[in-house]
């Protein structure tokens, strides 16, 4: 993974306007002679028969447009020029103007009128529409140029954001970045433009803007970034799957002579590249189809919803229980949240019947099935919450997508589905099972994937250990020795998605994640990100349903490793035929169908 973006400017950044000014001045030759060309009845032998008191004004008409442009800042000797901008060309016009106005007295006091007085008025006027044009055209061909670079937001409009947008928005940089858009908490900023680029609102704004300019980058030009800030930022590029880029001081920049954008981000965190799968396969599943995505406002959820917008589905239904939720996926998607559209779905999946109502009006063709309860301590007090949700929740999402006859169908599983000791694990283990029966028994292609904690998600460590941090710690962790295997977002739904077209019925898929990581070093890490290194850590001790480290595989399980996808492999859980209608005593009842092969339950299919 690169670390970092260098982008080398030097003395070319000084020798901006010089071109400028000299094609400025030249422009006063064709200017001259059309104008003379014209006012003479287009009569070319007049024209070659100029005097020297002729071309001598129009000479001093030239210089003074230059001299007089100079001195106001037309062309700027040492920052950098900006051609576009709107001083520059009033600049131009009124030295021009005032050049062509001299022209007129000068020959006014010619011994011998040879030419019309309008003349040096009319070439001025051609000057100003030629370096309006001039410019026009380079404009466009930047315009051109910005469609094949990479779409980016500033965030700051000091000084140094300043000097961000004007080194990266120069075209003789060569750089592949494209300044969408500048974001800055000062309210006296918004709505100004910075060479060009318009500052649209706070911090706030991020997820709004970046699905309105598709930016795929956030450079952070802020000096002396506090932790705060750093966390706030960090978070919200985490969940959509931004790339971060932080600008060094502007003594550090005028130290080196160069621009180094560092890196700063989750992925980094986790020990090994972030992982990219096979998205031409995802966009054939996708596109022109119907796409339902249950737990739409949650962070897989919303990040499902994202991806597969992209890949033009025919229609993307998005449902949650969750209103705020919906509000800020649709929000991060479309550029704007009113909630009124009919895929945006607000139902709960413990409501069977509303859920088969739905399945039914909408018909989806492929169901991501993303929504669930997932914290784990909540889970071990109250069971029945897993029991409701996570498998009765499950088996309702099947059952509606029998009804309507869909094709594919990916259950979101978890880590710690692989030998479970807790309700959660207890109950994504049985939803995992359900799904491979209904593998067996109907058509299409039923599947489930397994997979770590999120780093950014809602709710997970990192958010726990942001906070902390920001309020000056302690930071908590539950054992100097307790390991996660994590991944990011994106790579969470992409293997949501990858699952949906190399698995067969009745699988259920597992990314190989490496090694899992110590949760102390990632409190380390987000320590140093936020320049804390100073911070205590506490050691809180295993909660109960706690593993020391997590695993991806059941002992109960013999995979298939890599036969489809290297970084996938596949395993056969056990289905689960037999499931009761209640569970009044949910504990056992989810301990008895998840820890052991077979249950003597009344027949669920």
């Amino acid at each position: 993974m690169e670390d970092n973006v260098t982008v080398h400017f030097e003395k070319r950044r000084r020798e901006g306007s010089v071109p400028w000014a000299f094609a400025d001045l030249l422009l006063w030759v064709p200017a001259g002679l059309l104008a003379t060309w014209v006012r003479l009845d287009f009569t070319v032998l007049v024209i070659s028969g100029l005097t020297s008191w002729v071309i001598s004004t129009f000479l001093i008409m030239a210089v003074l447009h230059l001299l007089m442009g100079s001195l106001l800042g037309a062309y700027p000797p040492k920052t950098r020029f900006d051609p576009l901008g709107r001083q520059s060309l009033g600049v131009i016009a009124l030295s021009a103007t005032v050049a062509g106005i001299v022209g007129v007295v000068i020959l006014s006091a010619a011994p011998v009128v040879e030419l019309p007085r309008s003349v040096p008025l009319i070439s001025a006027l051609l000057v100003i529409l030629g370096a309006f044009l001039l410019r026009t055209a380079l404009l466009a061909w930047n315009t051109y140029q910005l469609h094949s670079r990479e779409p980016v937001i500033v965030i700051g409009a000091g000084l140094l954001g300043r000097h961000i947008i004007a080194e990266l928005g120069d075209p003789q940089l060569g750089n592949d970045m494209a300044i969408k858009a500048v974001l800055d908490d000062n309210p006296r900023m918004h709505g100004a433009r910075l060479h060009g680029v318009k500052v649209r609102g706070g911090l706030d704004q991020i997820s709004e803007v970046a699905a309105q300019t598709g930016a795929t980058t956030l450079i952070v030009a802020i000096n002396g970034l506090g932790p705060t800030v750093k966390s706030k930022i960090t978070a919200v590029a985490a969940e959509l799957g931004l790339k971060v880029l932080v600008v060094p001081t502007m003594e550090e920049i005028n130290r080196i002579g160069s621009l180094e954008l560092q890196e700063l981000d989750l992925t980094s965190l986790m020990g090994r590249d972030q992982i990219v799968l096979d998205e031409d396969s995802i966009s054939g599943l996708i596109r022109g189809r119907r796409v339902l995505v249950t737990g739409a406002g949650g962070s897989i959820g919303s990040e499902l919803a994202r991806q597969i917008h992209k890949y033009g589905p025919s229609e993307l239904i998005m449902l949650d229980r969750d209103e705020g939720g919906l509000h800020h996926t649709q929000l991060s998607i479309y550029g704007h949240a009113m909630l009124d559209s009919k895929n945006i779905v607000l139902a709960d999946i413990r409501d069977a019947a509303r859920l088969k109502e739905i399945f039914l009006e909408c018909r989806p063709e492929v169901v991501l099935h993303a929504a669930a309860l997932k914290h784990q301590p909540l889970l071990e007090m109250y069971p029945q919450e897993a029991w409701l949700t996570n498998v009765e929740g499950t088996r309702n999402v099947l059952d509606a997508s029998v009804a309507c006859r869909t094709e594919v169908v990916v259950n979101v599983s978890t880590d710690k589905a692989a030998n479970p000791v807790c309700a959660l694990g207890d109950s994504k283990r049985i939803a995992e099972r359900i799904t491979a029966a209904y593998g067996a028994e109907y058509p299409g292609t039923w599947v489930s994937v397994r997979f770590g904690n999120v780093l950014g998600s809602r709710g997970s460590v990192i958010e726990t250990f942001r906070r902390q941090i920001e309020t000056g710690g302690p930071v908590t962790v539950t054992h100097p020795e307790v390991r996660r295997y994590f991944m990011t977002i994106p790579e969470a739904a992409q293997l949501v998605l990858q699952a949906a077209v190399v698995g067969e019925s009745g699988e259920t898929l597992v990314l190989d994640m490496g090694s899992p990581m110590p949760i102390v070093e990632l409190a380390q890490g987000l320590m140093k990100i936020a320049g804390r290194d100073d911070l205590e850590i506490v050691y809180t001790g295993l909660r109960p349903g706690e593993k020391m480290s997590e695993e991806l595989l059941d002992d109960r399980e013999d995979p298939i490793r890599a036969d489809r996808h290297p970084m996938i492999s596949e395993v056969r859980v056990e289905p689960l035929t037999q499931l009761p209608d209640c569970a009044p005593d949910a504990n056992n009842t989810l301990r008895a169908l998840a820890r052991t092969a077979h249950s003597e339950e009344p027949s669920l299919l």
